[in-house]
């Protein structure tokens, strides 16, 4: 009721773990509309939110942004990662965040009062901020708290988070019935051979097992700090890197684009590890990863320049794989 009230509401959770994706959701099936995204960065300005003044058809003209469209037109909008907002720009969001359907916003620019239309509502989302997690500011107080006088403040964590069975192994059974669903035909089949079948499940398990590990340690990594994590043996240290439901998605589509001819070690090779995106990383973090990876039964075989991380010794990894 708040929230179609108009009132905001904050996600908080770890980086990847599906905040967006979930605003999109509730936008959808319970607003109606779809939401505008908007990303907050540290370079962000203010004709970003509000918008500018542009010279067209020789006549100056005030252009209004995506954020004054939704509000006119009665869309939810999306302020994603606003702990990356610094800390001058809270004062424009503290007024922007007191407004509900129904009310008048007045443009500070133009003047121009503007009725706040039916469907409109105000997602944040915020990566979970520690010690140890550099990236962007602390969420401001005086923003904080008017997301919580609104729709609240709700934590989002990984799918799975804390599953466990009987003998306290991490388990991650809604992340496969998702994967599962990505594999399969327009009949709900995977094109497995029944001989091949119990092979490449098992492959699909270990996959998911070791992404859920990795998860499990990303957030104590951040919660706790890196050194304290590390030094529990059970598990280690990741500063920034860690391996999402999207990116879990994109490895295993790859796989099937292949008929499943390709090992699965080999596509998480090339579509994770030798993307540069993930190549600029900390070298800490892919080895941990890495580390994770084979300790679930992947890269066997695999030649040591094969990672492509600097630092990382032919001996290290000959002792992962269990060789020496």
């Amino acid at each position: 009721p708040d929230l179609k009230r108009g009132k905001p509401v904050l996600l908080q959770g770890e980086t990847g773990s599906g905040k967006s994706q979930l605003a999109k959701y509730i936008s959808e099936r319970y607003l109606g509309k779809s939401a505008v995204l908007i990303p907050i960065h540290e370079q962000i300005k203010e004709s970003q939110v509000l918008g500018k003044t542009e010279f067209k058809e020789g006549a100056t003209q005030y252009i209004y942004s995506q954020f004054v469209n939704a509000i006119k037109e009665g869309q939810p909008v999306i302020f994603d990662e606003i702990n990356r907002m610094p800390p001058e720009f809270a004062s424009i969001f503290h007024d922007l965040l007191q407004k509900e359907v129904g009310d008048v916003f007045t443009h500070p620019i133009t003047g121009e009062k503007i009725s706040i239309k039916d469907g409109f509502a105000i997602f944040g989302t915020a990566n979970l901020k520690s010690e140890r997690y550099r990236y962007g500011y602390d969420v401001p107080p005086e923003v904080l708290r008017r997301f919580q006088q609104g729709a609240g403040v709700r934590e989002i964590h990984y799918l799975d988070f804390g599953k466990k069975d009987k003998d306290g192994r991490l388990i991650a059974p809604e992340t496969l019935k998702i994967l599962s669903a990505v594999l399969a035909d327009r009949r709900g089949d995977i094109p497995w051979s029944p001989k091949e079948a119990p092979q490449k499940l098992d492959e699909l398990k270990r996959f998911a097992a070791a992404c859920r590990k990795i998860q499990e340690d990303f957030t104590l990594s951040i919660q706790e700090g890196a050194e304290e994590t590390q030094a529990r043996s059970e598990h280690l240290a990741f500063r920034e890197l860690v391996i999402t439901l999207k990116n879990q998605i994109n490895i295993v589509e790859a796989w099937k684009k292949t008929d499943f001819r390709e090992p699965l070690d080999q596509v998480i090779l090339k579509e994770y590890f030798h993307k540069a995106e993930i190549g600029g990383r900390p070298a800490k973090d892919r080895a941990n990863m890495i580390r994770v990876f084979m300790a679930n039964k992947f890269f066997k075989d695999t030649k040591p320049e094969e990672f492509k991380i600097l630092g990382l010794e032919a001996k290290q990894i000959r002792a992962w794989q269990g060789k020496e």
